[in-house]
């Protein structure tokens, strides 16, 4: 059998991807490496909320004002953020907007939270996206996922391929595979393609804007979820420590949560 590793950047992190096959050799192995490559800086370049010139910057930019016409690859994008954030009552939201500072629950707290501006306030059709609210978009909560799931999109059923970046992992033949936990340190068996871990300390003040739940009341250190693909453990990784009630969620997602 023969086999390859590599790393590269994309998304502002390091994916590091191993692939082995009986029938295809290492210059095989190494093209389907680089066309996977080329899938995650694509998504880069679609949804990096750190490149002026991403797709997501232009639509921030622009859909406030008028609608806009996006690829249909960053409208799948959107279309699965949006329906995370109704599931999700806005705890898992790409909306983004001001700051308020803080994240006490007091009434005045409250209520700016209900100015904020919701899900509802994007439109999305076959071909347009606008804002109805002062808002920008950001798919941070499962953008790495994303991009993993679109690289792992295009290899064929007889290679055997292992895909990750910190705290996210997917494997083609991931049945009686194991994954090493990195908050934890600990060796769990994979319980579905795709894992994602996330600590409690590695939220941002972003991923608390639309939540309810009080971080100082959190008993645990991290969450790994497991799931059919790499995007959905990445968000509901977020949800299970952002949302009091998982478990529903998690159900609804064909997902399995280990508490750490």
């Amino acid at each position: 059998m023969n086999s390859i590793s590599r790393a590269f950047p994309a998304l502002g992190a390091s994916y590091e991807v191993s692939l082995s096959a009986d029938h295809l050799d290492q210059d095989q192995l190494l093209d389907l490496s680089i066309g996977m490559q080329a899938r995650i800086q694509k998504t880069d370049r679609l949804l990096s909320p750190l490149r002026n010139d991403s797709e997501l910057s232009y639509i921030n930019q622009t859909a406030g004002q008028e609608p806009v016409e996006a690829p249909c690859e960053f409208l799948e994008a959107l279309a699965f953020a949006l329906e995370l954030a109704a599931r999700t009552e806005g705890a898992i939201s790409p909306i983004r907007a001001e700051k308020l500072g803080s994240r006490d629950l007091t009434p005045r707290r409250q209520s700016a939270r209900r100015e904020l501006p919701t899900w509802h306030d994007v439109s999305l059709s076959d071909t347009f996206v606008a804002f109805h609210r002062p808002l920008h978009l950001n798919f941070n909560h499962f953008a790495r996922g994303w991009a993993i799931d679109r690289a792992i999109s295009i290899v064929p059923p007889e290679v055997t391929a292992i895909l990750g970046t910190r705290g996210i992992i997917r494997m083609t033949h991931w049945q009686d595979q194991s994954v090493l936990l990195q908050e934890s340190g600990e060796i769990q068996q994979m319980l579905a393609a795709a894992a994602g871990t996330v600590s409690l300390e590695s939220l941002s003040d972003d991923d608390w804007e639309h939540s309810p739940v009080q971080p100082y009341a959190l008993d645990i250190d991290s969450v790994s979820v497991f799931a059919d693909t790499s995007a959905t453990a990445e968000a509901l990784a977020k949800l299970a420590i952002l949302h009091p009630t998982p478990h529903p969620i998690m159900e609804a997602y064909n997902a399995r949560m280990i508490l750490e």
